[in-house]
C-alpha cells in the first residue's frame, strides 16, 4: 500500500509542477506582450519556438532509453553505471543541441 500512496503523490506532484509551469509560461507571456514592442515579441515568439521544434530532434527517444536503462540498473544495484548513462545522455543532448543550432546559425546567415 505504501507503495501506491506513493505513485500517488509523485503523480500529484508531476500535476502541480507541469500546471505551475503552464500557468508561470502564461504569466510571463502576458507581461512580455505587455512591456515589448511588435517585432520584439515576435524575435521573442520565434526563438522560443525554434527552441521548441530543436528540442524535438535532439531527445531522439533518449528519454524513453534513460528511463528504462535507469530502472534496470537500480534493480541491479549498479549506481556507476546510472551515473554514466545519465552523463552520456546530457552528452548527447548538448551535442545535437549545439550541432543543429550551428547548422541553423549557418542557414541564417545565407539567408
Amino acid at each position: 500500500m505504501l507503495y501506491i500512496s506513493s505513485i500517488k503523490t509523485l503523480t500529484a506532484l508531476t500535476f502541480i509542477t507541469r500546471g505551475s509551469n503552464i500557468l508561470l509560461l502564461l504569466l510571463l507571456n502576458v507581461i512580455l506582450a505587455r512591456f515589448l514592442t511588435i517585432d520584439q515579441y515576435g524575435e521573442f515568439s520565434l526563438i522560443i519556438s525554434t527552441i521548441a521544434l530543436l528540442s524535438i530532434p535532439v531527445q531522439v527517444g533518449l528519454p524513453n532509453l534513460v528511463v528504462r536503462e535507469v530502472a534496470k540498473f537500480k534493480v541491479k544495484n549498479k549506481w556507476e553505471e546510472i551515473r554514466y548513462i545519465l552523463r552520456w545522455s546530457g552528452f548527447v543532448i548538448f551535442l545535437l543541441f549545439s550541432t543543429l543550432s550551428i547548422i541553423l546559425a549557418a542557414l541564417n546567415s545565407l539567408g
